[in-house]
């Protein structure tokens, strides 16, 4: 969620004063800190398998952002330093592999997160055999009353919380302006210094 210090949410011109979270697979850590599943899985193999899931999620996540940083460092270092023609090749091409493992990264991470969304939304299917209805709506309604928690706090600290989904930089968001009443239609990458990840 984005907070933003200020009553009337210019979210442009009080740029410095905000704030981005991201919540890593809410739902599935719900599911899991909870011990929210179907009663019929007396193994508890649904739980398991999620926190596998997560775990490895987590760690291909982990290898994506030590690459991507170690990639930025190289190039400052490409950028900042006076190398012989032979170091600026060699970093050069370090740059190019610690770019191609942020991506390897990445993408090994993304299958984990659609199935752990997954086994979220089969928890709450009527076709899935291990479903629970009670047990979905339990780990949304938590999940809600959380941010309602969460925002309710900041609010007396005077933010103003914005909760979304991930999402690429250009969805649009409506933002009012309760001072003129104005509603414009922005890119949500525009009310921050960078794009939400997923």
């Amino acid at each position: 969620f984005l907070l933003n210090r200020s009553s009337d949410l210019d979210l442009n011109y009080y740029h410095s004063y905000q704030h981005h979270y991201h919540y890593n697979s809410l739902y599935p850590s719900i599911m899991i800190s909870f011990h929210y599943q179907s009663e019929v899985d007396i193994d508890d193999v649904m739980l398991t398998m999620l926190e596998y899931v997560l775990t490895q999620r987590e760690y291909y996540k982990g290898e994506k952002g030590k690459h991507g940083k170690q990639a930025d460092a190289l190039k400052k270092r490409l950028e900042n330093e006076t190398l012989s023609k032979e170091e600026t090749e060699k970093i050069k091409n370090d740059i190019k592999t610690e770019k191609f493992l942020k991506g390897k990264y990445d993408k090994l991470q993304l299958p984990f997160k659609i199935l752990g969304n997954s086994i979220f939304g089969a928890l709450s299917s009527n076709v899935y055999y291990w479903n629970s209805s009670v047990d979905g709506h339990k780990t949304t309604c938590t999940g809600r009353q959380m941010f309602r928690l969460l925002l309710g706090q900041f609010e007396k600290l005077g933010y103003i919380g914005v909760v979304g989904d991930s999402v690429t930089g250009d969805t649009p968001l409506f933002v009012k302006n309760n001072k003129t009443g104005n509603i414009s239609i922005v890119p949500i990458a525009n009310l921050f210094n960078e794009e939400m990840s997923c």
